[in-house]
C-alpha cells in the first residue's frame, strides 16, 4: 500500500504485510479450491485482505498524523484471483477449463461497500484483467512504464508464482502466463523461505570457495529466491550440476574444482543421489540445496520460460531479436541478470538490455490516480492485447520439457 499525496504529486510512504490470506493458501490455485469449498469461505478470504489493508492504511496515516476520512481515492491493481476476491466475486471458473474471469473491465465501487476505512464516499478503482491468468496488477505495470508505447520489441516479466509475461513488438501485444509454483518464494524448498532477516539471499563461488549474504546480517536460517537461482547458477559454472539438473558425485566434477567446493558435496541418507552443503552449524542452521531442491527450480523456471518460448513464437520473433526485458516484481528485482539466464529462466541477450523496475504494480496504481488520462485508457489497452492461454497450447509440454534443461555453458 502506498499513500499519496495529490497536492506535491509525491508518494508519501508505502508499506506492505504477508498477504493475510496465506493461511488458507500459500497460492491462488489453493485458496481457489478453498473459496470453492463454501460461501462462508469466499467471505473469510476477502475479510482477510480487507483487514490486511485497512491495517496497512491505519499505520501509514497514524506515523504521517493523516485522517483516514481525508483518503478520497483508491486505486487496486492485483492479479486476478486477488482482486476477485477483494470485490468478493466467486473465483471457482478462474481455476476450471476453459479459465474463465468473474470480470474483464475495470470496476469502480465506493470504499463503504468494500468495508475500506476511508472516507466512505471515497471511490474505489480495480484495474482491468486481461485473462485469468494475466491480471490487474500487469495492466498497471504496463500502464506505469507505457510497454505498448515503448520502441522495438519487450518483454515485461513479472517473476513469481504466477509468472506473467507481456511482449510489445512495437505496440503489437501478447500476454500470457505461467504457474511457476512457490519454489521462488521458498515453499517447497527443504530450506527455503521468504527474503526477511536470517535469509540467505547472495550467494557466489569465488577463487575456490563459496561466500554468501544474509539480510540483516544475520546467522542464516534459510534460502530466499534470489539465493536459490544463484547457487544453481554457480554450480553449474562450476559443474556440479550438470544440463539435467542432477547434481554430480565428487568424483564427477571437474578435476580444477576446488576441495573447498568438492567437500560440500555429500551423498543423500538413502544413498541415491548427492546433495550440496552450503552452511554448516559452525555458521548458523545447517542448510543444503538437495537434489529435489534443483528439481522444483528447473519446474518453476522452466515454465516460466516455455511461456516466454511460446509468446514469442506467436509474435514471430526469436529471443535474440528482443531490445529490452523488463523483471517486474518484488522478487524479480533482485535476480542477479546473469544468473537468470544461466538457469534459462531469461533470454541470454546483454545484461544493458535488462532493467529492473521493482513493483511496477504498485507504481502503476499511483499513476493513474495523478492522471485520470492512464485510468481511462486501461480499458482501451487490454482490448489491444492478443492473449495466449499458454497451459493449453499444443506445444506446451514440450517446450516445457526442454525449458527445463538448463542451458549448457
Amino acid at each position: 500500500v502506498s499513500l499519496l499525496d495529490m497536492n506535491s504529486r509525491r508518494v508519501i510512504n508505502s508499506k506492505g504485510v504477508l498477504n493475510p490470506q496465506s493461511k488458507f493458501g500459500d497460492d491462488v490455485i489453493t485458496r481457489i479450491a478453498f473459496q470453492n469449498q463454501s460461501q462462508e469461505n469466499l467471505k473469510l478470504l476477502q475479510s482477510s485482505i480487507i483487514s490486511g489493508i485497512n491495517l496497512l492504511i491505519k499505520e501509514l496515516c497514524s506515523e504521517q498524523n493523516i485522517s483516514a476520512k481525508n483518503i478520497y481515492a483508491v486505486s487496486v491493481a492485483g492479479n486476478t484471483v486477488m482482486e476477485s476476491l477483494f470485490c468478493g466475486l466467486p473465483v471457482k471458473a478462474i481455476g476450471e477449463i476453459p479459465f474463465i474471469s468473474p470480470f474483464s473491465k475495470s470496476m469502480i465501487f465506493k470504499a463503504q461497500e468494500l468495508g475500506i476505512h476511508i472516507n466512505s464516499s471515497a471511490l474505489v478503482y480495480i484495474f482491468p484483467v486481461i485473462g485469468a491468468y494475466v491480471g490487474g496488477d500487469i495492466v498497471s505495470g504496463m500502464t506505469a512504464y507505457d510497454v505498448h508505447k515503448m520502441p522495438g520489441k519487450v518483454l515485461f516479466v513479472d517473476v513469481g508464482t504466477n509468472g506473467e509475461i507481456v511482449f510489445s513488438d512495437n505496440g503489437r501485444l501478447y500476454a500470457g502466463s505461467a504457474a511457476a509454483g512457490p519454489a521462488f518464494e521458498g515453499a517447497r524448498i527443504e530450506s527455503g523461505m521468504r527474503a526477511g532477516s536470517g535469509a540467505i539471499e547472495k550467494i557466489l563461488i569465488e577463487n575456490g570457495k563459496l561466500r554468501y549474504n544474509v539480510i540483516r546480517n544475520k546467522k542464516p536460517i534459510g534460502l530466499c529466491g534470489s539465493a536459490l537461482i544463484d547457487v544453481a547458477a554457480e554450480l553449474l559454472r562450476a559443474g556440479v550440476i550438470d544440463s539435467t539438473g542432477r547434481i554430480n558425485s565428487p568424483e564427477e566434477c571437474p578435476q580444477h574444482l576446488s576441495c573447498e567446493i568438492r567437500n560440500r558435496i555429500h551423498v543423500s541418507e538413502d544413498g541415491s543421489h548427492f546433495d550440496f552443503l552450503i552452511c554448516d552449524e559452525k555458521h548458523g542452521k545447517k542448510i543444503y540445496l538437495r537434489q529435489k531442491d534443483v528439481r522444483e527450480l528447473q519446474l518453476a523456471s522452466g515454465a516460466i520460460r516455455a511461456a516466454i518460448n511460446i509468446i514469442l513464437s506467436k509474435a514471430g520473433v526469436n529471443s535474440s531479436e528482443i531490445d529490452m526485458i523488463l523483471l517486474a516484481g518484488g522478487f524479480g528485482n533482485f535476480i542477479r541478470r546473469n544468473n537468470a539466464k544461466r538457469i534459462g529462466l531469461i533470454p541470454d541477450i546483454p545484461d544493458s538490455k535488462i532493467r529492473y523496475i521493482g513493483n511496477a504494480s504498485l507504481c502503476g496504481a499511483a499513476s493513474i490516480l495523478f492522471c485520470s488520462d492512464k485510468m481511462k485508457n486501461t480499458d482501451e489497452l487490454i482490448e489491444k492485447v492478443n492473449y495466449v492461454e499458454i497451459s493449453v497450447e499444443e506445444n506446451f509440454q514440450i517446450e516445457f520439457a526442454s525449458a527445463m534443461i538448463f542451458p549448457e555453458a
